[in-house]
């Protein structure tokens, strides 16, 4: 059986925030049971683009400082790192709050477009793995999704957030050659997943982000966070937090499809608030648009990349 953690969560306040993710992670054993002393823990919040915190579209400061603090806890040396869609993994931390955290901490912001490899691939969809080296010599890493609509694949969390891992315009090129295939452009992400394995994934769902996504949408007090060693699992049960039919996201048939993950309720044990208690049924989806994106879009994301980095350099 998949464990999959619920726990409630208000407000952002710190002091919310820790007691939240002690009833998150009891059900896990804890995050000793993943992160040693000396390990150097990877953590991969949800850096999409420039936005104010209050906007609910880039993971919370506070869910991010809660992360850090338990890591130097436990003896381990912390990283935050991302590949923004648009501007800078500096930047982007910076507007959000979390570059603030992350000195408070001494934990350094990695932008995945700097140091990249190319393994070979398992998968059909992808031939050869091109990914940031931070990912790989990672001991572990702690996936650290928004949880948010999404006008593409209809819902990001677990499983889309690791598609940062995939250093910079090489995301929009395989917005081009999969874009026109919703389930292959999402069995290629899982394949991602399987290769990139998190060692732990949790979901700020505390205020979420409805109607459209990943960008301008509404703010969605859910008041959640959930966690599981399995993000295919997490955005399983999600699906029914959110009243959403399982195979209306792409990431679900994919994921039974190859393998990846755990997709079946009877297999998965909910711990903490039961699933029943958490759904809602008001939580506004987007009208979904072709996954591919126009050349003319790679121009723009170029030129706004070149600005955020002279501001990035600036700060």
């Amino acid at each position: 059986m998949t464990t999959v953690s619920i726990a409630r969560c208000a407000s952002y306040d710190q002091e919310a925030v820790r007691g939240a993710w002690d009833a998150l992670l009891e059900p896990l054993g804890g995050l000793a049971s993943y992160v040693k002393r000396g390990d150097t823990v990877l953590l991969k919040p949800n850096l999409v683009t420039h936005a104010d915190v209050e906007s609910a579209t880039t993971t919370h400061p506070a869910v991010v400082a809660e992360a850090l603090s338990r890591v130097r806890d436990l003896g381990a040396r912390p990283v935050v790192g991302d590949s923004p869609a648009f501007g800078s993994a500096e930047a982007v931390a910076e507007a959000a709050g979390i570059g603030a955290v992350a000195r408070r901490f001494d934990a350094p912001i990695v932008d995945f477009r700097h140091r990249v490899v190319t393994t070979s691939a398992t998968g059909a969809s992808v031939k050869r793995f091109r990914m940031s080296a931070d990912v790989l010599e990672a001991d572990a890493m702690i996936n650290l999704p928004k949880l948010k609509a999404h006008r593409q694949m209809l819902l990001t969390a677990g499983v889309k957030n690791l598609y940062g891992c995939v250093p910079g315009k090489k995301k929009a090129v395989y917005h081009l050659t999969h874009g026109d295939h919703r389930p292959l452009f999402a069995r290629m992400i899982l394949e991602y997943v399987r290769e990139i394995r998190p060692t732990l994934t949790v979901v700020d769902g505390i205020i979420a982000m409805a109607r459209t996504g990943p960008r301008f949408g509404d703010p969605y007090p859910l008041g959640l966070l959930v966690a599981s060693v399995d993000p295919v699992a997490v955005d399983r049960v999600l699906c029914d937090v959110l009243a959403i039919p399982p195979n209306d996201l792409p990431f679900i048939p994919a994921a039974r499809e190859l393998g990846v993950g755990e997709t079946r309720m009877e297999s998965i044990r909910v711990e903490g608030v039961p699933v029943d208690e958490a759904r809602v049924d008001d939580f506004a989806l987007p009208t979904l648009i072709p996954v591919t994106f126009s050349p003319l879009r790679l121009v723009r994301s170029a030129v706004k990349d070149l600005w955020s980095r002279k501001t990035a350099a600036s700060l």
